[in-house]
């Protein structure tokens, strides 16, 4: 995992441009060095003959290759491998060059001219590196960065007010390992440990805090941003999670940090599992499988939360896209937004990778089915949206009001225990109340029919319970539904009428009550002229 800022020790965003850096700065304190290269280049010329260096050149090959395919930031300590191979190459050199002027003595005299040369050049670098004022960018690449005092205060912070075990995670661990003697963890990644279950994004710093959940956070006055509007100290699951235990400035006369201290003041929840299936949101990007630290069954209200989802990577991204997550009811209404940016083009192809998301889901939910969607997008107002889990809000039963008339009737796994019939100015309104008596894996419609005195239809309508918002498929076993229907009778004509209710499979078939009914008379009204 990478900052989003390179270290002010680092000599380069990846190895090549780091290794031209370090070049550069060598031959701006001193020419001479130009020396080198050109006689490793002639000493390739011994490597045919000398079988012997092609071992330590390899390896200094090999290591600067590996950094090369990382592609992490270099620093100068980890090019030092390239000098034995260096080394070897310029001796070659020298004695292909004094071997080809075939003069007496000639390998000795160059040799000596060469080591002449190195000297010179140490001596010229030396002393520009002495005269040269850090603030010059002429020797960045060779000038070691300075550790704020802060840090030493932090680490015997952190030393006398957490225990022996803690885990630390800061964004510069070095010197706060040292003088706290605690386990570090690096924000980077570097010193995290190994993830169990599916690897972590690169780069993806919210995500690393939730999977490793360190106990103490030394944070840097720049924060860390995890998204493009807020960064990580402002996020509500941070604050629910984290309490600031300590702020330390750094000396007035210095250009450091102010270092903030959190500490964990709540345990991580565990994450449930939902197994769905594959959702594929793009030609390279497949959600396998998605988890939430929060309750969907019953849908836990007025909380902040995470969700983690559990990415496949069919083949290679160069871009970053936008990653929303929404939960929303069968009426349209959002109660749960949040989405950022993850950067896929450092992911690694077909391998399960999972992120994390905060989310905070709203109060005051209404009874029925919730949608939890994620969205993929290039940005938040261009975004295609996929359900990939379902979450529910049950009725509470002791909330039912009261002046239901008993009509019980079981149609199958469904009871009707009661119904209430009222005239409005908008029609008959119809109170059914349902109770599921065991757990329903279909989808019933329910169809309310009114009957004139010959049993012929004179109004009717079919629907799924609540308009669809709570489908039966939904209800747990036991659960207590009541429904409310309109039907249009402000156009029938003076009489006596007669209402039915019953139940529609998928299929359209009606579903018989255990007495052999397709349909129970739940009441009768009278139109007056």
């Amino acid at each position: 995992l990478m900052p989003a800022a390179l270290s002010p020790d680092a000599v380069g965003a990846h190895p090549p441009s780091g290794l031209l850096s370090l070049a550069h700065t060598l031959f701006e304190t001193s020419p001479l060095w130009l020396a080198l290269p050109l006689v490793s280049l002639v000493g390739v010329l011994k490597l045919t003959t000398e079988r012997w260096a092609l071992a330590p050149v390899m390896w200094g090959g090999l290591h600067f290759l590996m950094l090369t395919v990382i592609g992490q930031a270099t620093y100068s300590w980890e090019l030092t491998p390239l000098l034995p191979g260096l080394a070897i190459l310029c001796a070659l050199g020298i004695v292909w060059i004094g071997e080809h002027l075939k003069l007496p003595g000639a390998t000795w005299a160059f040799s000596a001219i060469a080591a002449l040369l190195v000297i010179s050049a140490a001596a010229q670098s030396l002393l520009t590196l002495g005269l040269e004022s850090r603030q010059s960018a002429c020797c960045d690449a060779l000038h070691p960065t300075l550790v704020s005092p802060a840090y030493q205060e932090a680490g015997e912070w952190l030393l006398a007010n957490t225990s022996s075990s803690a885990r630390v995670g800061a964004t510069e661990p070095g010197l706060l390992g040292y003088v706290s003697q605690r386990p570090m963890l690096a924000l980077q990644g570097g010193l995290s440990p190994t993830e169990g279950e599916a690897a972590l994004p690169p780069g993806d710093v919210f995500s690393w805090l939730v999977a490793y959940s360190p106990d103490v956070l030394v944070l840097n006055s720049n924060p860390i941003a995890f998204s493009n509007e807020s960064a990580i100290a402002s996020d509500p699951w941070f604050q629910s999670s984290y309490t600031e235990a300590s702020r330390i400035d750094s000396p007035p006369d210095s250009d450091g940090p102010t270092l903030v201290i959190y500490q964990r003041s709540a345990q991580r929840l565990p994450m449930s599992d939902i197994l769905i299936d594959l959702v594929e949101l793009s030609p390279e990007l497949t959600l396998n499988r998605i988890s939430t630290d929060f309750s969907i069954d019953p849908l836990q209200e007025d909380r902040s939360g995470l969700i983690g989802l559990q990415w496949w990577t069919n083949s290679s991204m160069d871009e970053a896209r936008y990653v929303a997550i929404r939960i929303e009811n069968r009426t349209g209404a959002i109660v749960a937004l949040n989405g950022r940016e993850l950067d896929f083009h450092d992911w690694p192809t077909r391998t399960l990778i999972t992120s994390y998301h905060p989310i905070t889901v709203g109060p005051g939910l209404v009874p029925g089915i919730y949608d939890i969607e994620v969205g993929l997008g290039p940005d938040p107002f261009t975004i295609s949206w996929f359900p990939v889990a379902r979450a529910k809000v049950p009725f509470n039963g002791s909330a039912f009001l009261g002046g239901i008339s008993g009509t019980r009737a079981q149609f199958g796994a469904i009871d009707l225990l009661g119904y209430r019939l009222a005239r409005t100015d908008q029609g008959l309104e119809v109170l059914l109340l349902w109770q599921s008596v065991e757990t329903l894996f279909v989808d019933y419609t329910v169809f309310i029919q009114v009957r004139d005195a010959v049993g012929s239809i004179t109004s009717q309508m079919e629907t799924q319970p609540l308009n669809g918002a709570y489908p039966t498929s939904a209800w747990s076993q036991g659960e207590q539904v009541p429904d409310t229907y309109i039907l249009d009778t402000n156009g029938l004509p003076a009489g006596e009428y007669e209402v039915f209710a019953g139940l529609l499979d998928r299929d359209g078939r009606r579903l018989r009550t255990l007495a052999g009914q397709d349909a129970v008379s739940i009441g009768r009204i009278t139109i007056a002229p």
